[in-house]
């Protein structure tokens, strides 16, 4: 869920908006990652993933284009965006589960039961957030994300590229959301 909650904070913290699709994008991940199979499953996945998030980071730039400051509106599309790819998800590939596990085995510590998957997938999580984490707090890319959150005009002034930000930010959401 950590990959998942990432794109959604990072985007906040650069465009003040919320993108809702971040789950659609892994939903069609997940798709073209079980149809696939193996290691280019998983590479198909992630390239579905961000061409989705493509297509939402040039929604966001055309209704800025067009004069659209309001971070709710690039909220709704992105929830219209969600609901076509999902839509298109069920329509293609049926309501059947994509869950695919590489690793079967699993250790029972007290009780619990503490799959090798789960724990590899927790090990990428947290390896990703200390990463965006450093780069949002100790970078000069994340102060210019900062600086593009705050006051875009001031930001662009500053020949900070806010648009190339912001479409950035959409694009490793969709990274961050197949990689989950």
């Amino acid at each position: 869920y950590a990959l998942l909650a990432a794109p959604m904070s990072l985007l906040f913290a650069t465009a003040r908006t919320i993108d809702f699709a971040v789950g659609a994008y892994a939903l069609i991940a997940a798709a073209v990652a079980a149809t696939v199979g193996g290691v280019a499953g998983a590479e198909a996945g992630l390239a579905a993933a961000m061409l989705s998030a493509a297509v939402m980071s040039l929604i966001f730039v055309a209704l800025k284009r067009l004069g659209c400051e309001d971070g709710i509106v690039f909220a709704l599309a992105s929830f219209g965006l969600s609901a076509v790819i999902e839509s298109f998800v069920l329509w293609y590939w049926g309501a059947r589960s994509f869950i695919v596990s590489y690793v079967s085995s699993s250790w029972s510590i007290g009780g619990i039961r503490l799959d090798h998957q789960g724990l590899f997938n927790l090990l990428v999580a947290a390896i990703v957030i200390v990463i965006l984490h450093v780069v949002v707090r100790h970078s000069s890319l994340g102060r210019m994300m900062r600086a593009s959150a705050v006051n875009a005009v001031g930001a662009t002034l500053a020949a900070i590229p806010v648009e190339g930000l912001q479409m950035g930010v959409y694009l490793a959401g969709g990274m961050l959301a197949g990689l989950a």
